[in-house]
């Protein structure tokens, strides 16, 4: 039991996948953000032109 614990903890297969999801989870937080900031000036760009087309 303690040889299979100690194997356990010791097994770094699978930190790329982690490292992997942690990036993208980063890269997809950034792009909200992005997204955020560009609807908002966006939003004040279209208003005034969809306000003169009613």
């Amino acid at each position: 039991m303690k040889l299979a614990l100690l194997r356990f903890f010791r097994d770094e297969s699978g930190t790329t996948v982690l490292e992997y999801a942690w990036i993208a989870m980063m890269i997809s937080l950034a792009a909200i953000g992005a997204m955020n900031v560009i609807h908002d000036k966006m939003q004040s760009w279209y208003w005034p032109i969809v306000n003169n087309l009613r």
